[in-house]
């Protein structure tokens, strides 16, 4: 459970990342459409980071509730 959590807390910060420094991660960044930049930006990564919390979330709850963290 807790190397679950872990790789979701590591998904997220490399989420906001992207977010923060697409071009570090996406070398064509410039060379993409401005729509779908703002896209990724504002929807797109944001959708993840929040899927990613929940999950991360629910696996928390799970190790709490069988005595853990």
């Amino acid at each position: 459970m807790q190397k679950g959590i872990n790789s979701f807390e590591k998904q997220i910060e490399l989420h906001k990342d992207k977010i923060n420094n697409p071009e570090k991660h996406y070398p064509e960044w410039n060379s993409q459409d401005p729509r779908a930049k703002i896209d990724w930006i504002n929807v797109k990564w944001p959708r993840d980071i929040k899927r990613l919390e929940e999950q991360k979330k629910i696996l928390e709850e799970i190790l709490k509730s069988r005595g853990g963290r």
